[in-house]
């Protein structure tokens, strides 16, 4: 069977098959040796059901189409792939309390990928309009013509929706940033739901 990775608990993936069935799964052996061939989220990945597992076992990881990959500043680790496949990288970053210099390193990494980028700039129902316009106008000018930068409030129903115009239905995206700057949050506004843990 073939599937999506859509989710990784404790080395375990969980596998959406074509017909919509979620199914657990492990690596089979010659995937557990090298870390490069492991699946993670997004990976198109091939199943098989061995009559002696309780859980189905990828088999095999189709060649990435795109992917997001963590790289060690001090290049004292291997990089990391942490996802694959995806359409759109979303760069969150709150407006009071921007990081501009991690802003440019995470548009650098996301860039990279070959996707689509945007910066969301979250929590601006906490910061004053000029501050608003000013960081929103200093993140413009650094992530460039290109690149899509969007406000959102938890009161502006329409911050939300721009934002959601960007992640249809039929597109998977990564959204990237620091612990606290919003994602949680961000994800829950754009499920309608609480789905995501906050803080």
């Amino acid at each position: 069977m073939r599937g999506r990775v859509v989710k990784l608990d404790r080395g375990y993936p969980l596998v959406k098959q074509e017909d919509g069935t979620l199914v657990r799964c492990e690596h089979a052996t010659a995937l557990k040796k090298s870390d490069e061939s492991r699946a993670v989220i997004g990976d198109i990945v091939q199943v098989e059901f061995p009559e002696t597992h309780d859980k189905g076992q990828i088999v095999a990881v189709e060649p990435r189409r795109c992917r997001l990959v963590r790289k060690d500043p001090t290049e004292r680790t291997l990089p990391q792939v942490l996802a694959a496949n995806f359409d759109v990288v979303l760069v969150a970053e709150p407006v009071d309390g921007v990081n501009f210099k991690r802003l440019e390193r995470e548009l650098v990494l996301a860039h990279e990928t070959g996707a689509d980028v945007a910066v969301v700039l979250t929590k601006a129902d906490l910061a004053n309009e000029e501050r608003v316009r000013e960081v929103q106008k200093r993140a413009s000018d650094l992530a460039g013509v290109d690149t899509r930068v969007l406000v959102i409030s938890r009161e502006d129903a329409d911050s939300i929706e721009r934002v959601r115009d960007l992640v249809k239905p039929d597109r998977m995206a990564v959204l990237i940033g620091k612990s606290g700057v919003g994602k949680s949050s961000l994800v829950n506004l754009l499920a309608g739901d609480d789905v995501r843990a906050v803080g």
